[in-house]
């Protein structure tokens, strides 16, 4: 017989909670509850706990209180029903109901089975502090976000309000980018390294600033993410150039080609000038700052000056139409991939204008692979993949008219 009953009232879903309620009444006196201020000298007055699988989970295990669980989602209950499937009493609704005399004995089992995972367990939920669980969406500010992919790393979310994509890492993230970047993983990604595609590079770049010379025919311009300075080979003709690049690998590939380029992380670069042109090509997607990142270029650039890159899509028809491959292979090191329509209004929010747009990385046969059957015209495609955003990537070129 069960005395007393605490159930835990963190749950998102109500149902669960309700369902719970109706299996007690009757049967024994319960307590409805959120937070409760020291709960640990709490959970001693309760012969069950009924919660999913969540923090309180575990200290009821370190408290060897019976805990009975009902999860709120089909990912909790997956994870229930792995590591205690004797604990687990369904999804949303109670589906089966273990003996009393079965929760005691595991739940003061599980300890003893487990062992040395227990310091371990600790010591994560110790590094894992409030500030690593997003509140709100670091883009547009929304509260209304999701996780789509879960590793032990990091979770991915997605933005239900601006589309974007961004991850929160559990612990500091370190990549090293240095030679192997440019030659060993751009060749798993790319096919080639950085320097076999150097003239595919070096023609975007010149179409990337045939459309900043609209704006702006000379100053001094900065790129940020130089990589092997392709882009500033082409800058140079028209603007005084100067990069700031991570790798000191490619920093080195620089200067041999006579560019003044800082190796430092953008975040870490400091100087007294006002630039006309910044730029950043495939660079904004790594910064793990964005807002940080874009109130330092504001106060970098000249009024009416220039901010001109490129990012890949949250928007695109493989993120639309593939997701599942798509959230697969998102990359550990892009900690946000923002949709186009997002992005605009992320820099207008900080005092910018648009002044043009381009859907990049428009790809017919990604559509003939995914829906094989669909009477698309090829030559119709690049016209509806711009007009719904339909890219892989995408360009934006930017006004600052100075801070809102």
């Amino acid at each position: 017989q069960i005395y007393m009953c605490i159930i835990s009232g963190s749950m998102p879903p109500r149902k669960p909670l309700l369902n719970a309620v109706k299996f007690l009444q009757g049967r024994a006196e319960y307590r409805l509850t959120e937070n409760i201020p020291n709960l640990a000298d709490v959970l001693a007055d309760y012969d069950l706990v009924i919660t999913y699988f969540g923090l309180l989970l575990f200290e009821c295990i370190a408290a060897e209180i019976p805990v009975m669980l009902l999860d709120p989602s089909r990912y909790h209950y997956s994870l229930s029903n792995f590591f205690f499937p004797a604990l687990s009493a369904g999804c949303r609704k109670i589906k089966k109901i273990p003996s009393y005399t079965q929760i005691q004995a595991h739940t003061r089992e599980i300890p003893r089975k487990i062992g040395t995972a227990v310091p371990m367990l600790l010591s994560c939920f110790k590094r894992i502090t409030l500030k690593d669980f997003p509140r709100i969406c670091p883009v547009c500010s929304s509260s209304v976000f999701y996780p789509v992919k879960r590793s032990e790393k990091n979770n991915l979310y997605k933005c239900r309000n601006c589309r974007s994509f961004f991850l929160a890492y559990f612990s500091p993230r370190e990549h090293t980018y240095n030679k192997d970047y440019f030659l060993d993983e751009y060749k798993n990604q790319y096919g080639r390294t950085y320097e076999d595609d150097q003239p595919a590079i070096s023609t975007l770049s010149e179409q990337r600033l045939s459309i900043i010379l609209e704006y702006k025919k000379s100053g001094i311009l900065l790129e940020g993410g130089s990589a092997l300075g392709y882009f500033l080979d082409s800058a140079s003709r028209y603007f005084r150039t100067c990069g700031v690049e991570i790798s000191s690998f490619a920093s080195e590939q620089c200067r041999k080609r006579g560019h003044t380029v800082f190796n430092a992380s953008f975040s870490d670069f400091t100087t007294d000038q006002k630039y006309d042109v910044i730029c950043f090509w495939y660079t904004f997607e790594h910064f793990d700052n964005i807002k940080e990142i874009t109130h330092k270029i504001c106060g970098m650039l000249k009024t009416g000056g220039i901010l001109a890159l490129s990012m890949p899509s949250a928007g695109s028809f493989s993120a639309r139409f593939c997701r599942k491959k798509y959230i697969e292979s998102y990359p550990d090191d892009h900690f946000y991939t923002l949709a186009l329509a997002g992005a605009i209004n992320f820099f207008r929010r900080h005092g910018f204008s648009l002044l043009k747009k381009r859907n990049t990385g428009i790809h017919f046969f990604r559509v003939k692979k995914r829906f094989p059957l669909l009477p698309l015209p090829e030559k119709l495609y690049p016209v509806l993949a711009e007009f719904f955003n339909l890219g892989d990537t995408y360009e934006i070129y930017l006004r600052y008219d100075g801070c809102l």
